[in-house]
């Protein structure tokens, strides 16, 4: 659990961006041969670049509910 809730749209935007940028710093500074390691997530077993295909995965699954959702709520305006 986190307190997004009591954030602003600003801070929220703010702390995805540092997020992204370096998540991508980091996957940047992985070789071939770390992006084709397995690592166990959870219960699961997948390779470095399967997840990072999970993370922007689930960003886009995060921004479609948020188009969904909430994008509408505010339109009613």
């Amino acid at each position: 659990n986190s307190n997004a809730d009591e954030l602003s749209i600003e801070q929220l935007i703010d702390e995805l961006r540092i997020v992204r940028l370096s998540t991508k710093a980091m996957f940047d500074s992985y070789n071939r041969q770390i992006l084709e390691s397995n690592c166990k997530f959870y219960k699961y077993e997948m390779s470095v670049l399967a997840m990072g295909f999970t993370i922007i995965g689930h960003q886009v699954h995060h921004f479609d509910i948020i188009k969904e959702r909430y994008i509408p709520l505010d339109n009613q305006n």
